[in-house]
Protein backbone atom coordinates (compact mmCIF):
# COMPACT_ATOMS: atom_id res chain seq x y z
CA UNK A 1 0.00 0.00 0.00
CA UNK A 2 1.07 3.13 -1.23
CA UNK A 3 2.26 5.57 1.90
CA UNK A 4 -0.67 8.18 1.01
CA UNK A 5 -3.07 5.60 0.97
CA UNK A 6 -2.03 4.01 4.25
CA UNK A 7 -1.95 7.95 5.67
CA UNK A 8 -5.50 8.86 4.56
CA UNK A 9 -7.13 5.30 5.52
CA UNK A 10 -5.42 5.72 9.23
CA UNK A 11 -6.67 9.59 9.43
CA UNK A 12 -10.66 7.88 8.24
CA UNK A 13 -10.52 5.30 10.98
CA UNK A 14 -8.87 7.46 13.38
CA UNK A 15 -11.75 8.29 14.80
CA UNK A 16 -12.46 4.94 16.06
CA UNK A 17 -8.64 4.27 17.49
CA UNK A 18 -7.25 4.96 20.90
CA UNK A 19 -5.16 8.60 20.83
CA UNK A 20 -2.04 6.37 22.26
CA UNK A 21 -2.12 4.31 19.00
CA UNK A 22 -1.29 6.73 16.48
CA UNK A 23 2.05 8.63 15.41
CA UNK A 24 2.09 12.19 15.82
CA UNK A 25 1.22 12.72 11.78
CA UNK A 26 -1.22 10.84 11.84
CA UNK A 27 -3.07 12.57 15.00
CA UNK A 28 -3.17 15.92 12.72
CA UNK A 29 -4.46 13.46 9.95
CA UNK A 30 -7.33 12.46 12.13
CA UNK A 31 -7.64 16.00 13.37
CA UNK A 32 -7.96 16.93 10.02
CA UNK A 33 -10.38 14.53 9.06
CA UNK A 34 -12.39 14.84 12.41
CA UNK A 35 -12.66 19.04 11.48
CA UNK A 36 -14.38 18.13 8.16
CA UNK A 37 -16.65 15.43 9.87
CA UNK A 38 -18.29 17.71 12.33
CA UNK A 39 -18.66 20.33 9.16
CA UNK A 40 -20.46 18.12 7.34
CA UNK A 41 -22.56 16.32 10.14
CA UNK A 42 -24.08 19.84 11.44
CA UNK A 43 -27.03 20.60 9.84
CA UNK A 44 -27.38 24.13 8.12
CA UNK A 45 -28.46 26.62 10.60
CA UNK A 46 -32.56 27.19 10.28
CA UNK A 47 -33.50 30.37 9.29
CA UNK A 48 -35.57 32.53 11.79
CA UNK A 49 -38.91 32.66 11.74
CA UNK A 50 -40.92 34.67 9.89
CA UNK A 51 -42.91 36.81 12.25
CA UNK A 52 -46.86 36.43 11.23
CA UNK A 53 -50.20 37.50 12.53
CA UNK A 54 -52.88 35.35 12.44
CA UNK A 55 -56.71 36.56 11.16
CA UNK A 56 -59.91 34.71 12.18
CA UNK A 57 -62.83 35.07 10.59
CA UNK A 58 -66.38 33.84 12.27
CA UNK A 59 -69.24 33.96 10.55
CA UNK A 60 -72.79 33.39 10.50
CA UNK A 61 -75.99 33.40 7.98
CA UNK A 62 -78.83 34.96 9.32
CA UNK A 63 -76.94 35.45 12.68
CA UNK A 64 -77.46 31.88 13.07
CA UNK A 65 -74.31 29.16 13.29
CA UNK A 66 -76.19 25.81 12.25
CA UNK A 67 -75.06 23.35 9.75
CA UNK A 68 -78.34 22.82 8.68
CA UNK A 69 -78.59 25.89 7.08
CA UNK A 70 -75.19 25.45 4.91
CA UNK A 71 -76.72 22.64 3.56
CA UNK A 72 -80.49 24.09 3.26
CA UNK A 73 -78.87 27.26 0.94
CA UNK A 74 -76.44 24.86 -0.93
CA UNK A 75 -73.02 26.57 0.80
CA UNK A 76 -70.42 24.09 0.50
CA UNK A 77 -67.31 26.32 1.95
CA UNK A 78 -66.29 29.92 2.84
CA UNK A 79 -63.90 31.77 1.19
CA UNK A 80 -61.19 34.19 2.55
CA UNK A 81 -59.30 36.48 0.68
CA UNK A 82 -56.64 39.50 1.67
CA UNK A 83 -54.68 41.32 -0.01
CA UNK A 84 -51.74 43.38 1.08
CA UNK A 85 -51.00 45.49 -2.45
CA UNK A 86 -52.74 44.81 -5.72
CA UNK A 87 -51.99 41.29 -7.30
CA UNK A 88 -50.35 39.83 -4.02
CA UNK A 89 -53.24 38.03 -2.04
CA UNK A 90 -53.37 35.39 0.35
CA UNK A 91 -56.45 32.92 0.32
CA UNK A 92 -57.79 30.14 2.89
CA UNK A 93 -61.06 28.25 2.08
CA UNK A 94 -63.14 26.10 4.51
CA UNK A 95 -66.43 24.32 5.29
CA UNK A 96 -69.20 26.08 5.77
CA UNK A 97 -70.37 24.31 8.69
CA UNK A 98 -66.61 25.33 10.88
CA UNK A 99 -68.22 29.09 10.85
CA UNK A 100 -64.53 29.75 11.54
CA UNK A 101 -61.28 29.69 9.42
CA UNK A 102 -57.80 31.24 9.98
CA UNK A 103 -55.30 32.78 8.23
CA UNK A 104 -51.31 33.80 9.11
CA UNK A 105 -50.35 36.81 7.44
CA UNK A 106 -47.14 38.88 7.79
CA UNK A 107 -47.50 42.23 9.51
CA UNK A 108 -49.13 44.70 7.73
CA UNK A 109 -52.87 46.18 6.05
CA UNK A 110 -54.50 44.29 4.54
CA UNK A 111 -58.46 44.66 2.41
CA UNK A 112 -59.96 42.20 1.22
CA UNK A 113 -63.56 40.04 1.32
CA UNK A 114 -65.39 36.84 2.39
CA UNK A 115 -67.46 35.03 -0.22
CA UNK A 116 -69.78 31.52 0.43
CA UNK A 117 -69.18 29.11 -2.25
CA UNK A 118 -70.88 26.29 -3.38
CA UNK A 119 -69.81 22.81 -4.46
CA UNK A 120 -69.07 24.22 -8.03
CA UNK A 121 -67.19 26.80 -6.82
CA UNK A 122 -69.74 28.89 -7.33
CA UNK A 123 -70.78 31.94 -5.20
CA UNK A 124 -73.54 31.21 -3.57
CA UNK A 125 -73.76 35.15 -1.86
CA UNK A 126 -72.41 38.64 -2.16
CA UNK A 127 -69.06 39.13 -1.48
CA UNK A 128 -68.42 41.15 2.55
CA UNK A 129 -65.56 43.29 2.29
CA UNK A 130 -62.81 43.31 4.98
CA UNK A 131 -60.93 46.58 5.44
CA UNK A 132 -58.20 47.85 6.72
CA UNK A 133 -57.43 44.66 8.56
CA UNK A 134 -54.17 45.46 10.45
CA UNK A 135 -52.04 42.55 11.53
CA UNK A 136 -49.39 42.45 13.97
CA UNK A 137 -47.27 39.99 14.82
CA UNK A 138 -47.88 37.11 17.52
CA UNK A 139 -51.58 38.51 17.66
CA UNK A 140 -54.88 37.36 16.73
CA UNK A 141 -57.21 39.26 14.71
CA UNK A 142 -61.03 38.44 15.04
CA UNK A 143 -63.47 39.51 12.44
CA UNK A 144 -67.40 38.54 12.32
CA UNK A 145 -69.54 38.38 9.67
CA UNK A 146 -73.03 37.95 8.96
CA UNK A 147 -74.68 36.53 5.58
CA UNK A 148 -78.18 37.99 6.02
CA UNK A 149 -80.61 36.13 3.53
CA UNK A 150 -80.98 39.48 1.47
CA UNK A 151 -76.89 38.79 0.81
CA UNK A 152 -77.84 35.05 -1.15
CA UNK A 153 -77.96 35.05 -5.00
Amino acid sequence: MKAWNAKFWLAALALQLPPDVLAADDRAARDVVAADVSAVAQPPSPEPPTAVGTLTVQWTISGRRDPIDCGGLGVDRLQLSMRAAPGDEDQAEGPCDAFQISLDLAPGTYNGDVVLLDRLDRPVTLAVPLEQVEIIAGREVMKNVDFPVGAFL
